[in-house]
């Protein structure tokens, strides 16, 4: 959604609906008439604009009671704010998933690097450096799990992904 419609001029909307899903990282409420909702996933951030007319008291409140950290899909049309800054114009969301913590402060992060290591999980909510390194991981170690489930060599699998961890060591560094 965000590169098709790159080129939308500022207090601009589109006609297309879009349907997004996310975890919420950042909610700032506009006054009584709408809130800004920063959701995050593994492809990158979008912002969601909700209005009280679009969703009802009801389904604004509702939204706005939500905690940081629950997942949550989004139904809408793309605009462009007047800061600026690409949107989707909330019609109706649905709560997939409800957090039961909340998740590590986005500002600050894991700054106990033991608990980044034994709370992976956390680590990859709050880093998004940790993201992308844990998606460079991924890639370079997937091919080597097909080729070795493929041929059911084992002997293959660990020459072939010792390389791709050695590969990721540089990357690392």
């Amino acid at each position: 959604m965000l590169s098709e419609h790159a080129g939308l001029a500022a207090d601009e909307q589109t006609d297309r609906a879009h349907r997004v899903a996310g975890r919420i990282a950042a909610r700032r409420t506009a006054g009584r008439a709408g809130a800004f909702i920063d959701l995050i996933d593994r492809s990158g951030k979008i912002q969601l604009y909700a209005r009280v007319d679009e969703l009802g008291d009801e389904g604004f409140e509702r939204l706005l009671s939500l905690d940081l950290g629950d997942l949550i899909g989004a139904d809408g049309v793309a605009i462009r704010t007047r800061s600026g800054e690409l949107s989707l114009r909330v019609t109706s969301f649905t709560l997939l998933a409800k957090s039961l913590r909340p998740p590590p402060d986005h500002y600050h992060g894991l700054s106990d690097v033991e608990t980044r290591f034994r709370r992976r999980e956390l680590d990859l909510i709050a880093n998004e450096e940790t993201r992308t390194l844990f998606r460079t991981a991924h890639g370079s170690s997937a091919p080597c799990a097909e080729r070795s489930t493929r041929t059911g060599s084992s002997r293959s699998r660990r020459r072939s992904c010792s390389r791709s961890t050695a590969v990721l060591r540089r990357v690392r560094s």
